[in-house]
């Protein structure tokens, strides 16, 4: 297989020119630091897409009941069971992801982590706008969703032995970099230091992993994860900001650790 054939990573690479940080272009000063949200805030703007949905569904069957029943009973019967069909089968998705995050135990049934991957993506945006305009900022929506994307891989994703590569940014601090250094040799991991979106995406089509350990701010990690987690499953670490965004920023090792252990031992 060429590179530029891997799952369509290199051709994304060679369009997307974004760097590392470039999120942060209209940083006016808040949430530069350290962002902790709960999965709570992005399960329940979700919920509320899913709601949103459902109800425009509704809306739609009862304005055009007259010209159903006008077509047949046979018609009518097949539109409205595919109507309240999907309803419902939105409402079993929803309670399967709340459960699945919650316990990250795998509830969903004949889902493919792909599938549910490009479920949660098409989600996203309409939850993060929900989520802003009740007045939750971008930061702590994405801190929320981070912790359910992983939460999910987790419950859908093959373990074991694999091939993992750890993507790092630039801006670790130097006392975090050689703490890195010393947990990757004693797990013999792969790892990589990105100047930019495009050269992560290529060193992955390069390398070819089984799955992924990606540490960044939130914003990095929502891009990274939507483009990438459909393919391969993805955790996201986000990095500390005590001196503000893309300078000396810090890693919980305990979460990195816990999601090497995951795909390295489980």
């Amino acid at each position: 297989m060429k590179k530029e054939q891997f799952w369509g990573i290199a051709e994304v690479a060679k369009e997307d020119h974004r760097s590392l940080g470039e999120e942060w272009t209209d940083w006016n000063g808040e949430g530069g630091e350290i962002v902790e949200e709960g999965k709570a805030l992005f399960l329940f703007s979700s919920v509320a897409v899913l709601l949103l949905v459902a109800g425009l569904a509704l809306l739609h069957w009862y304005l055009i009941v007259p010209r159903l029943r006008e077509l047949g009973p046979y018609f009518y019967w097949l539109i409205s069971w595919l109507i309240f069909g999907f309803i419902a089968l939105s409402g079993l998705w929803a309670v399967m992801m709340i459960i699945s995050s919650a316990t990250e135990k795998n509830f969903f049934l004949l889902c493919g982590r792909q599938n549910i991957t490009i479920a949660l993506n098409y989600i996203m945006p309409l939850a993060f706008r929900i989520g802003e305009r009740m007045g939750f900022s971008k930061d702590r929506m994405g801190s929320s969703f981070v912790k359910v994307s992983n939460s999910l891989i987790r419950a859908t994703a093959k373990t074991g032995e694999c091939k993992l590569l750890v993507i790092l940014p630039r801006c670790l601090k130097k006392e975090d970099r050689e703490r890195f250094l010393e947990i990757s040799n004693s797990y013999r991991l792969d790892y990589f230091t990105a100047a930019g979106g495009t050269q992560a995406r290529s060193i992955i089509a390069e390398k070819r992993p089984d799955a992924i350990i990606g540490v960044a701010c939130e914003r990095d990690l929502i891009s990274g994860i939507r483009d990438i987690a459909p393919k391969i499953p993805v955790i996201g670490i986000p990095n500390r900001r005590p001196e503000g965004p893309c300078k000396n920023t810090t890693i919980d090792f305990n979460d990195l650790e816990r999601a090497i252990r995951f795909f390295k031992i489980s």
